[in-house]
C-alpha cells in the first residue's frame, strides 16, 4: 500500500498507451490476499510474489530506493512501462530484486544515468529500457560494462538511450540473442560484423544513428530465423549482399538512408512488407517482384532504377502503398495496375520519364 500511496493517479501519465488502467486503484486490504489484485502474480506454493505488472496504469510521481517495490526480493518479473516517473533517475535498488529475469521500465519518463546496479541482475533474460524521450543515457558505466555480466539476455531493447559510444565487440557473445534494438542511440564507429552471426537473431532495429558505419556482410543470410531487419538512417556502406534474399522467415526489411549499392535481386523474397528507401539501386526491377503475394508495403523510391514498371506489380493484389517515385523509370504506366490492385491506397510515380495516365484511385 505504501507503493501505491506514493503516486498519483493520472490517466496523462499513460496517455501514449492504447489500454490505460488504473489498477492500483483497486488494491485495498479489507481482508483481500494481495494476491488477487491487479497486476500482481503470487507462487502458487509460497504465496511470494513474484510478478508485478502495472504497465500502463496512469502512476504518475517518483519511485526512489527506500520504496516497498524493493522489498519484493522473490519478484522475478517488473513491468512498469508507460507511467510518468517524472524525470526521476532508475533507483540503485533494483538491485535487491536479484530473481528479475524480466525488466521492463520502457517509456516511463525516467532520467539520467542508468544504474550501474542493473549489470548485477545476473538472471535477466529481457531488459527493456527504451525511452521515447530520450532522457536516460548510459556513459558510466557504459553499454559494455552494463551488459557483460548478463548473459542470458535474449531481449534487449535501449532505443532512445543516449550511448554516444559504439557497441561493444561483447553483444557478439550473446548466442541466445533474439532481439536487439537500438534506436536514436548516438551509436559511433563500426558496427561489430559478429553480431550478424548470431544465430537465434530474430529482430535487429538498429535506426536513426548517424554515426554508425559498417557494412552488411553476407553471413546475414545465416540468419535464418530474422523476421524483421531495420537498418534505416544509419552510415552503412557498399553492396547489399545477395544472400540476404535467404532469410525467407523475413517479414520486414527497411535499409532506407544509408550508402548501400546494388541490383534488385531477382530471388528478392518472400517479404510482407518491403521497405528499401535510397539504396542506390540500379538495373530494372525483376518480374520475380510478382511471387511476393503477401507485400503491401513496396517502397523503392529515390534510386537509380530503369527500365518499364513491371506487369508482374499487377499480380501483388494485397499492396496498399506503391512508392516508385525519383527513379529513371520509362514507357508507359501499366493500366492493369488500377484494376487489380483493389486495395491500393497509395501511388507515387512521379520524377520519373513515365507515359500515359496516372491510375485512380
Amino acid at each position: 500500500m505504501q507503493f501505491k500511496e506514493s503516486f498519483i493517479i493520472d490517466k496523462l501519465a499513460s496517455a501514449a498507451s492504447f489500454s490505460a488502467y488504473p489498477m492500483v486503484d483497486n488494491w485495498k486490504f479489507q481482508g483481500v490476499d494481495c494476491c488477487s489484485w491487479d497486476g500482481i502474480g503470487c507462487d502458487q506454493n509460497t504465496g511470494h510474489v513474484i510478478g508485478l505488472d502495472l504497465s500502463s496504469s496512469c502512476l504518475y510521481g517518483s519511485i526512489n530506493s527506500s520504496s516497498g517495490l524493493f522489498h519484493l526480493v522473490h519478484l522475478q518479473t517488473l513491468n512498469l512501462a508507460y507511467n510518468d516517473f517524472n524525470n526521476s533517475v532508475i533507483p540503485s535498488a533494483l538491485s535487491n530484486l536479484w530473481m528479475l529475469t524480466y525488466l521492463n521500465l520502457s517509456h516511463s519518463v525516467f532520467s539520467g544515468q542508468i544504474p550501474s546496479e542493473i549489470s548485477e541482475l545476473h538472471k535477466l533474460s529481457s531488459l527493456d529500457l527504451e525511452s521515447s524521450k530520450g532522457l536516460l543515457e548510459l556513459k558510466i558505466p557504459d553499454l559494455k560494462s552494463l551488459i557483460r555480466n548478463l548473459t542470458n539476455l535474449k531481449y534487449r531493447h535501449l532505443s532512445g538511450v543516449n550511448v554516444a559510444f559504439p557497441i561493444p565487440s561483447v553483444v557478439a557473445n550473446f548466442s541466445s540473442l533474439t532481439s536487439l534494438r537500438l534506436e536514436g542511440c548516438g551509436l559511433l564507429g563500426k558496427f561489430p560484423l559478429a553480431i550478424f552471426q548470431l544465430p537465434n537473431l530474430q529482430t535487429i532495429w538498429v535506426i536513426h544513428n548517424s554515426g554508425l558505419t559498417g557494412l552488411v556482410p553476407s553471413s546475414l543470410g545465416n540468419l535464418t530465423k530474422l523476421y524483421s531487419l531495420n537498418l534505416k538512417n544509419n552510415n552503412f556502406t557498399g553492396s547489399i549482399p545477395s544472400e540476404l534474399m535467404n532469410l525467407t522467415q523475413l517479414t520486414y526489411l527497411n535499409l532506407m538512408a544509408n550508402s548501400l549499392q546494388g541490383s534488385v535481386p531477382s530471388s528478392i523474397g518472400d517479404f510482407r512488407n518491403l521497405n528499401i528507401f535510397t539504396v542506390r539501386f540500379d538495373g530494372e526491377i525483376p518480374k520475380s517482384i510478382g511471387n511476393l503475394k503477401e507485400l503491401q508495403l513496396l517502397n523503392f523510391s529515390n534510386n537509380n532504377l530503369v527500365g518499364r514498371i513491371p506487369l508482374a506489380i499487377a499480380k501483388l493484389t494485397n499492396l496498399e502503398a506503391l512508392d516508385l517515385s525519383q527513379n529513371k523509370l520509362a514507357r508507359r504506366i501499366p493500366w492493369e495496375l488500377s484494376k487489380q490492385l483493389t486495395f491500393l491506397e497509395f501511388l507515387n510515380v512521379f520524377h520519373n520519364h513515365l507515359t500515359g495516365p496516372i491510375p485512380q484511385y
